[in-house]
């Protein structure tokens, strides 16, 4: 029981003289933490009876230094729940109050505290001093070169960006250049054909005697001169003869020989149409050996000019020693087959001859007054489109290889660009439906697609001319 001394340290219970218990002392030792940490007494004056009148009406002053020095909230919290009025709000014995004194000590939350992300933050910096100051110096030190690297990067990124535009740009105006080139030889092709069609029906119209045929040759079986002394293809003389054929193997013969022997002025059109077979050619007396020798090498784009006529005669500019009379007519069925009395010239597809060469033929047919005598056939080497294409062999990037398509995507000429392999015909179809549907919608572009892990790029462009 209190005996009247100074109260400053009792819990109100005791000096009210009600029952007491742990919780009691725990407010004794909550006064005397008070005093140690703030160096002054919770309750000072010289009566014990305002002292004890304080107590009992819980004016106690807050935690705070005598010399206004920092106290820890953790620690004030421990003091102000252990002396708190009631005793069913402090510490419920002393081992509570020593364990939670332990954990201030320790720098661990409190028994009678919320765990919340802030405090558990830094309290975990506080518990991690050491490693955290080496971390953050690692991110002061490590900032710059992070962002010298993020530089890096983005100019990495903006770099590659523009190279890739660059090639892709590039493929396209090498997609471009290469189409043009195969229009102006397609174009020139045609225009050719169609000067030949307009001459050889000038022929019929106009009425004239025959040329000396000493320009010309036929077969042995057709005027008697002997086969070993015609010239033979890639002859001198071959350039200066026309073959005549008039073995009627399809039908009755469509022209009297007076006007078959007409033709023979065509000689000069043909002799020009094929000197000056190439895109850019010009004949001149220069440069007009060359192209004979470039012709007698078969090194020009034209190979020979066809005269067909629906009863199986043919006409056939250069003099071939090797043809026969079979073979013009099979010539003669082919074109007449592909040209089917269209208006326009009719292209042919490529194929495979037996010496290994790749030929296609472009076909208009002739007539007068309405009637069809037959046609008349470019027979040229597809060496020339391969040209073409083998001239960008090695200026393309990565380029796989060029093919020429018809608007049903088969390939009909395909150029590799893998080692030494060689020019192909009728290798196969396309079957992507997005690449077919942009060939048949656009005039030209580019598309990327991904086959078998890899991105591939398609340039692809329309060449009019051989539509």
């Amino acid at each position: 029981p209190y005996d009247g001394s100074n109260p400053a340290c009792l819990a109100p219970e005791l000096l009210r003289g009600d029952l007491c218990d742990e919780r009691t002392d725990v407010y004794s030792l909550g006064q005397l933490l008070y005093q140690t940490v703030t160096l002054r007494p919770a309750f000072a004056g010289d009566k014990p009876e305002l002292i004890r009148e304080a107590v009992l009406a819980g004016r106690m002053p807050p935690v705070e230094h005598r010399f206004h020095a920092r106290i820890d909230a953790d620690l004030r919290a421990i003091i102000l729940r252990a002396t708190q009025r009631r005793p069913e709000s402090r510490y419920r014995s002393v081992s509570e109050l020593s364990t939670d004194i332990r954990r201030y000590l320790n720098d661990e939350r409190l028994s009678f505290q919320r765990s919340t992300f802030s405090g558990s933050f830094f309290r975990f910096l506080r518990h991690n001093r050491q490693k955290v100051i080496l971390f953050s110096l690692l991110i002061v030190f490590s900032a710059p070169f992070l962002f010298c690297y993020d530089l890096y990067r983005e100019a990495r990124h903006v770099h590659e960006g523009a190279v890739r535009d660059s090639v892709l740009d590039r493929c396209y105006s090498l997609c471009v250049q290469s189409g043009h080139l195969a229009d102006l030889q397609a174009a020139k092709f045609k225009l050719t054909l169609q000067n030949l069609v307009a001459e050889a029906e000038a022929v019929l119209v106009h009425s004239f005697a025959a040329p000396d045929s000493g320009v010309l040759r036929t077969q042995a079986d057709a005027d008697g001169i002997p086969l070993q002394k015609t010239p033979g293809y890639a002859h001198p003389a071959s350039l200066a003869c026309m073959e005549f054929n008039r073995d009627c193997s399809m039908g009755a013969p469509v022209l009297s020989n007076e006007d078959f022997q007409k033709f023979s002025v065509l000689f000069h059109p043909v002799y020009r149409a094929l000197l000056g077979s190439e895109f850019n050619a010009t004949i001149t007396p220069e440069n007009v050996g060359e192209l004979r020798r470039k012709a007698l090498e078969g090194r020009l784009p034209l190979h020979e000019i066809l005269i067909a006529f629906e009863s199986g005669e043919f006409i056939r500019y250069p003099f071939q020693k090797k043809s026969t009379p079979a073979n013009g007519a099979w010539l003669s069925r082919f074109a007449l087959r592909d040209a089917a009395r269209s208006a326009n010239p009719v292209w042919s597809k490529p194929y495979a001859t037996d010496d290994g060469d790749h030929r296609m033929h472009l076909t208009l047919p002739f007539g007068i007054g309405g009637r069809s005598l037959g046609t008349i056939s470019l027979v040229f080497s597809c060496d020339a489109f391969e040209l073409m294409a083998r001239n960008s062999r090695r200026k393309g990037p990565g380029l796989l290889s060029k093919a020429i398509l018809d608007e049903d995507g088969s390939i009909l000429l395909n150029f590799p660009f893998d080692g030494e392999a060689k020019m192909e015909c009728n290798v196969g179809r396309i079957e992507n439906p997005e690449l077919l549907k942009a060939f048949r919608e656009q005039s030209s572009g580019q598309l990327i697609l991904n086959e078998n892990g890899r991105e591939i790029l398609y340039c692809f462009v329309r060449i009019p001319s051989c539509g």
